[in-house]
């Protein structure tokens, strides 16, 4: 999907491209999935750039986008989130949102 929206588009919108510009992280995809830990939540009661180091760039829902979303935005199951961080952010980026397993310790 994200390389849809800058395959398609004459110019990558300025948030897109500055996460690309970055070289010590990486930018990732995630859905948001039904009965996940970040379902329901806020951006600000996820805290993910403090806990994980990851921070959302944009929320693609339905058909549309939400570029810089506000900490008040609430994830909703199917939500496709776009955020940049360090690898291993990513990894506890998918726990968060139900895609992955999380590590046992």
């Amino acid at each position: 999907e994200m390389t849809k929206l800058v395959e398609y588009e004459d110019e990558p919108h300025p948030i897109i491209s500055e996460a690309l510009a970055e070289t010590d992280e990486i930018v990732v995809q995630e859905a948001v999935t039904a009965g996940s830990e970040a379902e329901g939540k806020s951006l600000r009661d996820l805290q993910m750039r403090t806990e994980i180091g990851m921070e959302v760039l944009a929320i693609q829902r339905g058909g549309r986008w939400i570029y810089r979303p506000r900490a008040s935005q609430t994830l909703l199951a199917g939500d496709k989130v776009i955020a940049v961080g360090p690898e291993d952010g990513a990894h506890d980026l998918a726990v968060l949102f139900g895609s992955a397993p999380a590590e046992e310790e």
